[in-house]
């Protein structure tokens, strides 16, 4: 009997003895080498890779050579590089192209705010100059109606996600405010002098001892009938969502007898989130939810106000509220 002969009559008894135990008949009988079905470390078979290589043509195919496979291996990863590559290199461009706008354009606006005479005149500047980088970045931003008819004395509450946040409200607004940031701006070459031209107070953050002085300082502000920006999580944080707030601001609003008004950013963590430095364009919300006050008197009122304020502030701008002890600050 021939070899050929031979397979045929094997695959015939196989099927045979597989109708006789199972009652049908196999689909397809194959035969193939010793030691050719795919097994794990500990010796078991491996079903669904073996009908995978038996489907795909490669059951009981002679390994290729070890130089092939180390060649396919490097060829596959330099294309994986390759497209990896491809895809950030629009990114990169962009964001190369972003923060040749920034250093040009704020750098007029920096001379700008240094020089003009008088609070309104260099808002005005910093904001036309700063329009003109949003259009330049493709960035949209867009604000409540409510937003342009807040009167002070009041204290905005507003979520902390991004680099681009304090600018991107700053935009927004149609008259100047007070924004509350930290000490170590304020001692910055670069910016502190900036800030300072923009009216903007400092106050020490993560000072235990500090803390009374701050208060009395954002409380100065208020007092004074201005609308007072508070970021009430402090510093920024890798973690997506709206992290425990501070008890400074709503110490302040009682202090001042004022309302506390929550805002709600959206979009400008998805422009520049915190630990990367490649901004993009995209659209910026600027939402606005209704005044608070405090419901009562003593510290249990300025904790109930805080929280309710948080709850707002979450809803506003969709993000969902962290435990207390958010990770990975940013300083």
């Amino acid at each position: 009997m021939s070899e050929a002969a031979a397979r045929d009559a094997l695959v015939a008894a196989i099927a045979a003895t597989s109708r006789d135990l199972l009652g049908a008949p196999p689909d397809e009988v194959a035969l193939v080498a010793p030691g050719a079905l795919l097994r794990t470390a500990s010796g078991k078979l491996r079903r669904s890779a073996t009908r995978d290589a038996w489907v795909a043509g490669r059951l009981g195919r002679a390994p290729a050579p070890v130089a092939v496979q180390l060649a396919r291996f490097a060829a596959g990863g330099a294309s994986q590089r390759w497209r990896n590559a491809t895809e950030a290199l629009p990114r990169v461009l962009f964001g190369l192209y972003a923060w040749l706008v920034i250093v040009v354009v704020g750098a007029v606006a920096w001379a700008a705010v240094l020089t003009l005479p008088g609070l309104r005149a260099r808002w005005r500047a910093a904001r036309g100059i700063g329009r003109v980088a949003r259009a330049l970045l493709g960035v949209r931003l867009s604000a409540a109606p409510e937003l342009a008819t807040l009167e002070g004395p009041a204290i905005a509450v507003v979520n902390h996600s991004s680099w681009v946040d304090a600018p991107s409200l700053f935009l927004a607004l149609s008259r100047p405010v007070v924004f509350v940031t930290s000490t170590e701006l304020q001692r910055h070459r670069l910016y502190g002098p900036l800030l300072r031209r923009l009216g903007c107070v400092f106050v020490e953050r993560g000072q235990p001892g500090r803390g009374a002085e701050s208060v009395s300082t954002v409380v100065e502000a208020a007092k004074a009938g201005e609308i007072v920006v508070v970021f009430p999580e402090g510093s920024l944080s890798r973690a997506e969502g709206l992290r425990h707030f501070q008890l400074g601001a709503f110490q302040a609003a009682a202090g001042a007898a004022c309302p506390v008004v929550p805002l709600g950013l959206v979009g400008t963590r998805r422009i520049l989130a915190p630990g990367t430095w490649w901004p993009r364009s995209g659209s910026i919300d600027v939402r606005v939810g209704p005044a608070r006050r405090l419901a009562g008197e003593g510290f249990e009122s300025v904790i109930a106000l805080r929280d309710a304020a948080r709850r707002d502030v979450a809803e506003l701008s969709g993000l969902p509220m962290l435990g207390e002890r958010a990770a990975d600050t940013e300083g």
